[in-house]
């Protein structure tokens, strides 16, 4: 296991409604999924964070003196699996995390509590002058460290020396694990382009692809309810179509509208990756 520590703020959400049993049957894939990184060899904070994904979405509102026996047990089994944890428990509104270190969120922003639950799993940050800038544009690289830290897959291909990609680039590793899982097309080419901005297609068939979405619906039948769906390239339809069942594609304002072409902000990166969390069992549901 990574010898690094990593500290894990985790709220429970659901602990009433849920019951003890289903937080447990979440705690043992977990273990599992651990056991089998560890055996890899693989293990990373990154990856051990989004072990914890499933448990991401938990109640505020239940604090440690709650429940007492429950979250005794809940403690000891946490500390079983990671080598720091530390228990919010703050009286927050049920449903709603603590997003008092960004400034430019509202509280009824669109994209928040998908925001929320990255940074609790301290996937997405913010920037030192306590913004989150959620309609800033991502870079390839920039995806490549958070793919890193979301998704813990087994190597599928060998990685690639990519020409513009030196072994002292801040998204080296990054960029050549997630390649490694199965992500990113380079079509041939020895070069990553890590500062190219990416659109909203880009992010969806890096997701489709690397998380290996496949269509079992009609593909015409299921784009047909996006108004932009001529828009779409007969290479790109089956896996627009797969991550459309699988709940992951977050069109706003309009739901009808893929917009494809437009270049992707962080905003909306955080709702798609929350959202390919929940559809691979990674994270719960939103409230």
């Amino acid at each position: 296991m990574a010898t690094e520590k990593v500290t894990y703020e985790v709220t429970l959400r659901d602990l009433m409604s849920k019951g003890l049993t289903d937080i447990n049957a979440k705690l043992g894939a977990m273990e599992n999924k651990l056991a089998d990184v560890d055996k890899k060899g693989t293990s990373s904070a990154g990856g051990l964070k989004s072990a914890f994904a499933g448990l991401g979405t938990v109640i505020a509102g239940i604090g440690l003196g709650a429940f007492a026996k429950d979250t005794l047990f809940l403690a000891a089994k946490f500390q079983s699996l990671s080598n720091t944890i530390k228990f919010a428990s703050d009286s927050a509104t049920q449903g709603e995390l603590s997003m008092n270190w960004i400034s430019d969120i509202s509280k009824k922003y669109w994209a928040k509590e998908y925001i929320a639950e990255l940074a609790a799993m301290e996937v997405m940050e913010g920037f030192p002058d306590g913004t989150f800038r959620p309609n800033a544009p991502i870079t390839r690289a920039e995806l490549a460290a958070l793919l890193q830290k979301t998704f813990i897959k087994t190597k599928v291909r060998d990685a690639i020396n990519f020409r513009d990609v030196s072994k002292k680039y801040w998204a080296y590793d990054a960029i050549r694990e997630t390649y490694e899982m199965g992500f990113f097309t380079t079509l041939g080419s020895r070069e990553f382009n890590p500062t190219q901005k990416l659109t909203r297609l880009d992010v969806l068939i890096t997701l489709a692809k690397g998380l290996y979405y496949k269509v079992t619906g009609s593909t015409e039948k299921i784009l047909s309810a996006y108004k932009d769906a001529s828009s779409i390239r007969n290479e790109h339809r089956d896996f627009i179509a797969a991550l459309t069942e699988n709940q992951v594609i977050i069109n706003y304002p309009d739901k009808k509208l893929l917009n494809p072409k437009k270049v992707a902000t962080r905003a909306e990166i955080s709702a798609l990756l929350y959202r390919a969390m929940v559809s691979s069992g990674e994270a719960a549901e939103l409230p």
